[in-house]
């Protein structure tokens, strides 16, 4: 039989867990919204890319931030899905901590509490990292926004450029399927 002192803390780490729950459920959620966010940006940029490329142009004919675009959503969108990814593992951890923490109103083994504080302090650390993860990512620059690249300036008295057929020149694949989300390009 626990005493009161000890039905008390039993209370106050249950409750912990559950606080932090709560935090990780609103976490979870302003993560889903940017996603889909990210998702539908990500849409339209390729809608923008396939028009692009439907017209046969050139690569240096295409707007001219239109690939660095591309690059930040991807990146952007790689990243949500890793950070929610982070704070599912969190919430779910929370869930074991309260899980052992309710097992061991029932059954008088310490060691569930010791188990309890380690899932605690483990969803703790990866809500904290998750959380520090977004602010370094909003305080970084998009790659648009750093200064742009400078093109050479022809001189005044250079020759007109030469116009080079593209024979077996191919179009770029979309960067949409309709299979899911963008999967990253591979080298070759």
């Amino acid at each position: 039989m626990m005493s009161i002192e000890q039905t008390s803390q039993l209370l106050q780490l249950i409750l912990n867990s559950l606080i932090l729950g709560g935090i990780c459920v609103v976490v979870l959620l302003v993560l889903a919204l940017r996603q889909q966010r990210s998702w539908g940006q990500l849409q339209d940029i390729s809608k923008v890319w396939n028009r692009s490329m439907s017209r046969d142009l050139h690569p240096g004919d295409r707007p001219p931030d239109l690939r660095d675009r591309v690059q930040d959503v991807r990146r952007r969108y790689r990243q949500e899905r890793q950070s929610l990814l982070l704070v599912y593992y969190a919430f779910a951890a929370n869930l074991g901590s309260t899980v052992l923490l309710a097992l061991r109103a029932f059954i008088p083994w310490n060691g569930l509490i010791v188990a309890s504080l380690g899932f605690f302090l483990c969803s703790l650390g990866l809500l904290l990292w998750t959380v520090l993860r977004l602010i370094a990512q909003a305080l970084r620059t998009p790659s648009r926004q750093r200064s742009p690249r400078r093109l050479p300036q022809p001189s005044p008295q250079a020759s007109p450029p030469t116009v080079i057929a593209l024979r077996g020149w191919k179009r770029s694949p979309p960067l949409l399927s309709p299979d899911g989300p963008p999967q990253p390009e591979r080298l070759r």
